[in-house]
């Protein structure tokens, strides 16, 4: 959370408007049922959103030029999104049941400017770097850790011959560490695609009126690109400190990345 504030608090502090003034932010409608997709011009470096109601997850581990939103019923907030070129975007988030728009291009008219490059900004980006560092290096050692030990079995979700197993759920500070294990078996390899991990809110027995908050995924540990037939693999998932309610259950999604085949796992409190 605090890098989340000190990212934020450099964004604002470095950007370069135009002369003509700082254009009106775009309005991009989400929620917890559908990925909005966002494609900017180069690649995203870094983003983050105003309130945890609105999840923009992108890959931290390779840099890629696609983010996906979602978001669960509130109040609106924004979303900052620098990019590997400089250019900085914010957009205005809210929630709606039925969505315009499911995909975005942007473009950099749609920036709001650029960061000035002077020598406070690369101390204050040294920080946010160096800080980084220290926070994958726990994040690695840790999940490193965890596999180490023997597999369990808390719950398993099988379908169509893929298997998806939740091993262990550890508590680790500010985030939760989440062991998963995925076998296929169905002679055809499986092309890992989005995984997405929710809390879901409300009555076992009517899942109609319940509410899913995605959690942000901060690290993935192993994460394969492709589980070969005949193989599994474990990989564990980093997601910032949950507590279930009595209500609540969480729920981890799995999507292939070139195929229609989903796995869902729900993992009752």
């Amino acid at each position: 959370m605090y890098l989340k504030y000190l990212f934020t608090l450099i964004i604002i502090s470095t950007i370069w408007t135009n002369s003509h003034g700082q254009r009106a932010l775009d309005t991009i409608y989400a929620n917890e049922h559908q990925n909005v997709g966002l494609f900017f011009p180069n690649p995203i470096q870094k983003a983050v959103s105003g309130h945890p109601g609105f999840v923009f997850t992108y890959n931290r581990e390779q840099e890629e030029y696609l983010g996906l939103l979602q978001a669960v019923p509130g109040k609106p907030s924004n979303l900052l999104v620098i990019t590997t070129d400089g250019i900085v975007y914010s957009f205005h988030l809210v929630y709606a049941k039925t969505l315009p728009k499911y995909n975005h291009f942007i473009t950099t008219r749609e920036s709001i400017g650029t960061l000035r490059p002077n020598q406070n900004n690369k101390n204050l980006d040294s920080k946010v770097t160096d800080s980084l560092t220290k926070q994958q290096k726990t994040y690695k050692d840790h999940c490193s850790h965890l596999l180490e030990h023997n597999t369990k079995n808390l719950v398993t979700e099988r379908k169509r011959g893929l298997r998806l197993r939740l091993e262990s759920l550890t508590y680790h500070g500010d985030e939760v560490y989440l062991v998963l294990n995925i076998k296929n078996k169905s002679g055809i390899d499986f092309e890992l695609g989005h995984l997405a991990i929710s809390v879901i809110n409300g009555s076992k027995k009517r899942r109609a009126t319940s509410q899913e908050i995605p959690l942000d995924i901060a690290y993935f540990y192993k994460k394969p690109d492709i589980v070969q037939t005949g193989n599994h693999q474990r990989l564990v998932c980093v997601v910032p400190k949950f507590v279930l309610g009595p209500k609540e259950d969480l729920k981890i999604q799995l999507w292939e990345k070139s195929g229609s085949r989903t796995m869902s796992l729900l993992v009752p409190k």
